[in-house]
């Protein structure tokens, strides 16, 4: 007898069974009787084998099976506790022999191979055993996710930390973009929609870990019948009902009396911050009737309070009475020669520029050099004014509205002036979350289900200072409410003894709402003339370079997002002698999303050392000092409206598992995706037109450039010519060179329908519907030229009738743009040993084309006035589909199936991944804008995501005492030593990359784009710390004159690593009644308390360039359970 554990695609919430039968002397057996018995219900399906002997059943849910082969001439053949996960292609070959049919073979299935013997898919499952056994941080799937070779938390989770503000379910899966998986619940999709994933997860639904039977990673080569995204593929079952009735009840506990402090929190003395967490509920599930009807249902609600600490940069309080006299330093040399300073008049003063020097803005108005040659570039050799400095280096002039914003600032609780403040607010996340499923087998050939989830979760993350000042610098944070429905439909028929059809139907919803902090305290307009008031208060943004966070809240909110999705897909299987041929159809439509999801609806002011340094001289001015004197370097500023996007995908696929030898199968596959562009309800899009715009010679001209939407065709509606040209082919192979030894490969081809970008690339947000104002203060032909804080917003900036187009951002897409698409290909190797052990090892190369990247279209020259390329036109953020990606990678997995008491599962992956363009929704090290938008080969380098070693280990060991184990089965040492459990994970990885930035904008390109500072030396130190973890000297900020790109790869430096241990221990106490039980659980997170620093700081002008401040993950946590499970 040889079975096989196969990752494959076919239906993916079910599993299939297929084996051939032979005779004793190894001839085929045709016609033989196969019973396939879900041991749990005791429902049965059957067969017969066809003319080679090859028999096959599909459609199972995952569970433990017996077979029985019965042919006339024959001893009945029976196999116990054959084990079926979830989307696993097993199989088990018979044979029989010769003897009475009423003689059976009875044994209980033992050592079942693991090999892949049917296809080539990369992965693994999932168990139920490791689901609910293991230590999970989260209690959640998403835990497991990054236990399989090839993939690798996404930056935005890792760096937010297990229990902050960080998004769950994002890993990037074999150099890939997280936002490209796809992810299954019960057969059907379960991805969000929304523009900007702020539900904090990328899927729809989340049950609790104990209402999942268990669920599997595909990180490549799947099946024709798979696929609308490019990545990995995440399929979850949840559980069902059987013919006994089963239970749960559970409580979670952890509190700080038993965790450690953190790194940062002990490094300033501040006690452990407060955590509570309880999670509890229940499941209860059974027959309604016995072997027909079955019912499954559960509850979870989750409580959090936890204190974050936040570490920010503020100023100090003399400096926000205007006094800088302690940063003047000594004078500056360019070239050698130190810059003079002149009189009002043009008169030398005798006095020469220095470090920290503080200059009055408006010197512009005040002393302006009548001898300035406007055909040159401004310069210390073309001065357009004299700038004067303050006397004692104290600003004289502060702007009123800038005096009542600075007096929110809370003054340093620390000293120094970088990371001089700590605070240790409060987080509160509070989830409910309920799942019920019925299971009903109408006769023989036709079975039902039906599942509905439904899903609330209220959280407040706190910003650095709270109330009005509120200091967020991110819109994931703030309170957010979420309510998700998901309801599931499935109808197996079985047709004939050769023919099946699976059916399905999915409605997902999803609202959600986010507001920052204030909670209608103050208003925008209260300190900022002209700005309007929007819900829920709350200041405008006030960003000052070199100060960290904001003052004020974050620019994207209030926002929401509500979704509407539905699907059906239906799936015919033909067995026909070698070949099981699988066609069909997924369609999703509508899929309607309302939103609003723009910045600056509040207002934001950028503030960098410009108004107040001499004509831009690196080390003159300072952010705050402009801040001051109320002269903002960029005003961004938007009015409201809701979205109504609606979009639409299907899908046709067939494939063809071809058994060419009983030692070669072939799988080979053919779909087609189409997935529409994005179009409005009420056509309110407007698209860039380059020709158009090109053409344009006044503003009047350049706004009615801009295409908007009409009725007719897709293309009138969505402005994007729809890619009808989605073909993808699949191919893989597995051989069985020995019956421990199997050689499997494939390529195929992946196209990803839906791509997140946030609101980016959402070309609803433009003029009229729209307006999006974003411009620098000193750009030619600003509105907002010479504008103060005490002078506040012009009036009607945002009316339609008085736009400026060049002072509006505008929102573009490239209306030829083709599907972004994913190559795949590996070849490898497996092979069983000692029974139950499994060593495997692929190589595997990804390749991505046409990926989505963002850039400004209309980009100048560095420090070269007007020299944009439509000359008529402000900021364009352009969606491209110029991205590339290459990642290649060796993959190794031993894994040691659960027998003789434990379980072993130890991965590790060697890899490299390269992009020229980030992903656009992480907090990754480099901006998903690049610094040359007219050239992205600078920007092509290692992945934000990029992890060279990835080591993963995880076990369960059930110890050998006590009611069946190998030792004291009764007495005192069962009642002492029995029930006893002992699990672990490690998780270890290298370093993620990041790249050295400039704020400020020295090179007036925009808001739109990243100035890199120059590297100009070794960067590495030989003892890296949180006080300096690279040599900063080695970067070198850009002087405000320059007029090229910083030199700096992207990506060069490396971040610290990760390694994480999680332990746990159970103890179940018997209760008198098999399988009903107590058990208490002690797990203990990063039980070794190591501090997992995040990337440090990486802003060359910050006070804090070159510190890290943040960390990866928390401090040792235990927690402790209790269970009653019957």
């Amino acid at each position: 007898m040889a079975g096989s554990i196969t990752i494959s695609q076919a239906q993916v919430d079910t599993a299939s069974v297929t084996g051939q039968v032979i005779d004793p002397q190894g001839a085929v057996v045709a016609g033989a009787r196969v019973v396939v018995t879900n041991q749990g219900t005791s429902i049965a399906v059957e067969t017969t084998t066809n003319g080679e002997g090859y028999y096959t059943l599909i459609n199972l849910k995952p569970s433990l099976y017996k077979i029985e082969i019965t042919q006339s001439g024959f001893k009945t053949d029976s196999r116990k506790d054959v084990e079926l996960n979830v989307g696993q292609k097993a199989r088990l070959d018979f044979q029989l022999s010769v003897g009475e049919t009423t003689a059976v073979v009875d044994v209980t299935t033992e050592n079942q191979t693991q090999l892949q013997r049917e296809d080539a898919s990369l992965g693994n499952v999932v168990d139920n055993r490791r689901v609910t056994t293991l230590p999970l941080p989260q209690r959640s799937w998403d835990d497991l996710l990054t236990q399989v070779a090839g993939t690798q938390g996404d930056p935005y989770t890792e760096q937010s930390g297990g229990t902050a503000s960080g998004r769950t379910g994002s890993v990037n899966i074999h150099g890939i973009r997280s936002l490209y998986n796809n992810f299954i619940l019960d057969g059907q999709d379960n991805n969000s929609i929304s523009t900007n994933v702020q539900e904090f997860s990328t899927q729809v639904s989340r049950p609790s870990i104990d209402s999942l039977g268990e669920f599997k990673v595909i990180t490549s080569q799947f099946s024709a019948d798979t696929g609308r995204a490019a990545g990995g593929v995440v399929s979850v079952t949840t559980k069902s009902g059987t013919n006994d009735f089963h239970g749960l009840a559970y409580e979670y506990v952890r509190n700080k009396i038993f965790d450690a402090n953190d790194f940062f929190s002990n490094r300033l003395g501040r006690e452990r911050p407060q955590r509570v967490q309880n999670q509890f509920g229940g499941n209860l599930g059974g027959p309604i009737w016995k072997n027909r009807a079955f019912f499954f249902t559960d509850f979870e609600a989750t409580r959090i309070r936890q204190g974050v600490l936040r570490i920010a940069t503020v100023p100090l309080a003399s400096e926000k009475a205007g006094n800088f006299a302690g940063r003047l330093g000594n004078p500056i040399s360019v070239g050698g020669q130190q810059i003079p300073i002149f009189n009002c008049n043009g008169t030398p003063s005798g006095n020469f520029v220095r470090v920290g020097q503080i200059f009055n803005p408006n010197s512009r108005m005040l002393c302006p050099n009548p001898n300035f040659n406007p055909n040159q570039a401004p310069g210390l050799t073309n001065l357009p004014y004299f700038p004067q400095p303050f006397a004692g280096n104290i600003i004289s002039n502060i702007d009123s509205v800038s005096a009542r914003l600075a007096a929110l600032f809370p003054n340093p609780t620390l000293g120094g002036t970088s990371n001089n403040f700590a605070r240790t607010p409060t987080l509160t996340d509070d989830a409910n979350r309920f799942t019920t499923r019925l299971d009903y087998k109408i006769n023989a050939r036709n079975d039902i289900f039906g599942r509905y989830a439904y899903g609330k979760r209220d959280r407040f993350v706190p910003g650095f200072f709270g109330g009005l000042a509120d200091g967020t610098d991110t819109s994931a944070w703030g309170l957010t409410t979420v309510k998700t429905h998901a309801l599931v439909t499935g109808w197996n028929y079985t047709i004939s003894s050769n023919i099946f059809n699976q059916f399905r139907f999915g409605y997902n919803y999803a609202n959600a709402t986010s507001t920052q902090e204030p909670f209608g305290e103050g208003s925008s307009a209260s300190y900022i003339p002209g700005l309007p008031d929007v819900e829920q208060g709350g200041l405008p943004s006030i960003v000052i370079s070199g100060f960290s966070p904001r003052l004020g809240s974050p620019d994207f909110l209030p926002k929401f997002q509500k979704s509407k999705q539905y699907q059906f897909t239906n799936t015919t299987t033909f067995i026909r002698g070698a070949h099981t041929i699988r066609f069909g159809a997924d369609v999703m439509a509508p899929l309607k999303l309302d939103y609003i999801d723009v910045p600056g609806t509040r207002g934001r002011f950028d503030f960098a050392a410009a108004y107040t340094s001499y004509l831009g001289v690196s080390g003159t001015g300072n952010a705050l000092a402009d801040f001051l004197a109320g002269t903002p370097i960029n005003v961004l500023l938007t009015n409201s409206g809701v979205v109504q996007q609606r979009r639409y995908m299907y899908s046709f696929f067939g494939q063809d598992d071809w058994k060419v030898t009983p030692k070669l199968t072939l799988n080979l596959g053919l779909r087609y995706d189409f997935g529409s562009p994005s179009f409005e309800a009420n056509n309110k899009l407007a698209n860039f037109d380059p020709i158009a715009a090109l053409a344009a010679t006044n503003q009047t001209q350049a706004l009615a450039s801009l295409q908007q939407a009409t009725d007719g065709g897709l293309q009138n509606r969505s402005l994007i010519k729809p890619d009808r040209n989605n073909f993808a082919p699949r191919i893989g192979f597995a051989y069985s060179a020995t019956n421990n030894f199997v050689i499997r490969g494939g390529y195929g081809l992946y196209y990803n329908l839906i791509d997140r970008i946030g609101s980016e690339d959402q070309i609803a947000l433009n003029p009229p519907n729209i307006i999006n104002f974003n411009t620098r203060t000193d750009a030619p032909g600003s509105a907002v030229a010479g504008i103060t804080l005490s002078g506040g917003i012009p009036a009607n900036l945002l009316n339609p009738a008085n736009i400026s187009i060049r002072n509006i951002q505008l929102r573009a897409a490239n209306p030829n743009a083709a599907t972004p698409y994913i190559q795949q290909g590996s070849i490898g190797i497996q092979y069983q040993f000692w029974n139950n052990w499994l060593a495997e090892a692929n190589y595997v190369h990804t390749r991505g084309t046409k990926l989505y990247t963002l850039r400004d279209l209309n980009q100048p020259l560095p420090n070269v006035p007007n020299s944009r390329p439509f000359s008529q036109f402000g900021l364009i953020e352009y969606r491209d589909d110029n991205g590339i990606s290459r990642y290649n990678a060796l993959e190794t997995t031993l894994d040691k199936r659960f027998a003789n008491g434990y379980t072993v599962r130890a991965v590790y992956t060697f890899a490299k991944s390269k992009d020229n363009s980030g992903e656009h929704l992480t907090s990754g090290g480099s901006s998903a804008f690049p610094d040359n938008a007219r050239d992205l080969s600078n920007w092509y380098g290692f992945s934000d995501f990029d992890v060279r070693h990835r080591f993963v280990v995880n076990g369960i060991w059930e110890l050998p005492f006590g009611k069946g184990k190998s030792y004291f089965q009764s007495g005192i040492g069962a009642a002492l030593l029995g029930g006893w459990d002992l699990t672990g994970s490690l998780n270890t990885r290298s370093g993620r990359p990041f790249t050295v930035t400039q704020s400020g904008d020295p090179l007036k390109l925009g808001s739109l784009s990243t100035t890199l500072a120059d590297l100009v030396g070794d960067p590495n130190v030989s003892t890296p710390n949180v006080d300096g973890f690279f040599n900063t000297a080695a970067f070198q900020a850009l002087p405000g004159t320059l007029m090229r790109f910083g030199l700096q790869p992207r990506n060069s430096l490396r971040g610290p690593g990760f390694a994480s241990l999680d332990l746990a221990i159970h103890r179940r106490f018997g209760l008198g009644r098999e399988n009903t039980n107590l058990e208490f659980r002690w797990e203990v997170f990063n039980a070794l308390n190591r501090a997992n620093f995040g990337l440090p700081n990486r802003t060359v002008n910050s006070s804090s360039f070159g510190t890290i401040t943040t960390l990866q993950g928390d401090p040792r946590i235990m927690q402790f359970a209790v269970r009653f499970n019957f």
